[in-house]
């Protein structure tokens, strides 16, 4: 059992509690954000889960998060303000993406892992390729410096093929604009895409 509070989607939270990993009519993965400061969390099922923060510099809660939203059986949403997020910090961790601009790939093939040990990877298989996609995208958009380029090259010819994107079909594809995104990356250069 775990208990959400803050950051979701309202539209994709179903009528009825608790709420179990099969009842959000979206994308599982999109449903809230993977970071654990507005979210409580039974021990026990922690435990009994084996759920772990990954040793890494960014996207390390995302691991914990999402598989626990993938076994929970009994979730509630509590309407309270129990911690606020401070904003605009220029030294923070997600304001310094750039020094662990691949740490989202980490944790992304990690929750692929835990879920495929789980035994139901395939359950949310086109929630998590449609996931890995919105993230690489958000990433992408979102980093600044050198490593964008090399990031850009990454997703191209390696990371959208592991997870699985490039061989999805394209009806499968929830957000159609970021499939266009997606499209536009595969058939351009680093420079030949930012130019457009």
């Amino acid at each position: 059992m775990f208990r959400l509070s803050g950051h979701y989607r309202e539209k994709q939270i179903p009528p009825y509690r608790p709420m179990n990993c099969r009842s959000f009519t979206g994308n599982i993965f999109k449903v809230f954000v993977g970071w654990a400061w507005d979210k409580l969390f039974e021990r026990k099922f922690v435990e009994e889960n084996h759920l772990k923060f990954q040793q890494i510099r960014t996207s390390n809660d995302m691991l914990f998060v999402f598989s626990a939203l993938a076994f929970a059986q009994r979730m509630e949403i509590v309407d309270l303000v129990l911690a606020h997020q401070r904003r605009n910090n220029p030294k923070s961790l997600s304001n310094t993406r750039e020094k662990s601009w691949d740490c989202f790939h980490t944790a992304l093939n990690a929750l692929k892992d835990a879920l495929t040990a789980h035994g139901n990877f395939w359950e949310f298989e086109q929630d998590y390729i449609n996931y890995a996609l919105h993230f690489s995208l958000w990433h992408l958009d979102t980093i600044t410096g050198a490593k964008k380029e090399v990031l850009f090259n990454k997703l191209k010819n390696e990371w959208f093929a592991e997870f699985g994107i490039d061989s999805l079909p394209a009806e499968r594809f929830y957000d159609k604009k970021e499939y266009a995104k997606y499209l536009k990356i595969k058939s351009n250069e680093f420079n030949a895409y930012y130019e457009e």
